[in-house]
């Protein structure tokens, strides 16, 4: 037996939840189904700091269900394995035939692991955002000491940053010339990663890892392209993700060079009655118009409201054109944010810039109690 919906959403995260809710806000009478693989939903951009700030705690860190329920969304565990375009229908793992009249994708992304990472070694983890995954995570960070970091990028530092305050002995392996170069100009960079270095994380930038060293299935070491071999109760592998578009790619729908799946300005893809949004879906930077890897829970969700607002036909007076990328976060209690177009970035487009530098503080008037100074770029 089919069962039938109007709108059918693959995926619990930050997109999929929010075009749920949105489903049901803007069109009350449409049945909704939010089809997802885990029981539980863990926030992502919180998943760094479950070990240390919230105490090891996955439950402090979940999106509740209550708000979907609520609201009159249908909520299927299961992991859907094929979309039939021409029926209109979606397969589920455990048998079931789901009709839709519209689908919109929200499939997340998947980690790059590249070939000299790849290992079956135990206490060897990756990003991965699922709530079973995640606590096996935490459970390695608390019995381990010794914990390598690969990868330099804000996932890497934040939770680099987290796990200091477990007192762990951290070394962060980084192929770029300095930490963040991805999201600050190296003078902004070099802050955070004196502030780490203070606190006595070992920073190997300009450097990769060759391969690991094992003892009793166990991770013990890890190989350096310098030569030198770091002793590891447990390694975390954080260089990046990329879009988890291969349902999408079975289904015949058109997929960008980058590997995520092609959508307009109203995030519709190739096919009319299908929409994707997230980390699955193609992301263009609005000044260079290129793609751009702004997977980020809050580009998710507003992509989400794009694409709500207009799968019955279009009512959007702004389409969405790109993506400014926004980025906050602290290293040893010192705030880093960024807004549009960095230095490096610019000058790799060949965009011409003005570039000035101020110091300010965060009170008005300064002789107020103690600021904070802020450096501006």
């Amino acid at each position: 037996m089919i069962m039938k919906y109007d709108i059918v959403v693959i995926g619990g995260g930050a997109g999929g939840f929010t075009a749920c809710l949105e489903a049901k806000r803007l069109y009350p009478d449409k049945s909704v189904l939010m089809i997802r693989r885990d029981e539980h939903t863990l926030i992502p951009c919180a998943i760094p700091y479950i070990a240390g700030a919230l105490g090891g705690d996955l439950n402090k860190n979940i999106l509740p269900d209550s708000p979907l329920k609520d609201s009159g969304v249908e909520i299927l565990i299961d992991e859907v394995v094929k979309i039939d375009r021409e029926s209109k229908t979606v397969e589920t793992k455990n048998g079931k035939v789901i009709g839709y009249d519209k689908l919109i994708l929200a499939l997340g992304s998947t980690s790059i692991i590249p070939k000299p990472l790849q290992t079956d070694l135990e206490n060897v983890f990756i990003m991965n955002k699922s709530y079973n995954y995640v606590k096996k995570l935490i459970e390695a960070i608390k019995e381990s000491d010794k914990i390598v970091v690969v990868g330099g990028g804000v996932a890497g530092v934040e939770f680099t940053d987290d796990m200091i305050r477990l007192g762990k002995n951290i070394s962060i392996v980084e192929i770029l010339p300095n930490i963040l170069l991805l999201n600050f100009d190296e003078e902004i960079a070099s802050i955070a990663a004196d502030k780490l270095k203070e606190a006595g994380v070992k920073l190997y930038t300009n450097t990769s890892v060759t391969g690991y060293i094992g003892e009793g299935g166990r991770v013990k070491g890890v190989k350096l392209s310098n030569g030198t071999v770091l002793d590891a109760d447990m390694v975390l592998i954080t260089i990046g993700v990329k879009p988890n578009s291969g349902l999408a790619a079975e289904a015949g729908l058109k997929i960008a060079e980058n590997g995520a799946i092609e959508v307009d300005e109203y995030m519709r893809t190739s096919d009319p009655n299908i929409y994707a949004i997230g980390d699955c879906a193609l992301k263009r930077d609005i000044f260079t118009g290129s793609p751009a890897p702004y997977l980020l829970a809050s580009v998710a969700a507003y992509e989400a409201r794009i694409a709500v607002e207009n799968l019955y036909g279009v009512k959007s007076v702004k389409p969405f054109k790109g993506i400014i990328p926004v980025l906050l976060t602290t290293i040893r209690g010192l705030c880093f944010g960024a807004a549009g177009l960095i230095e490096s970035t610019a000058k790799r487009y060949g965009i011409e810039y003005v570039k000035e530098t101020h110091e300010t503080v965060d009170i008005h008037p300064g002789t107020l109690t103690t600021p904070n100074k802020i450096t501006m770029k």
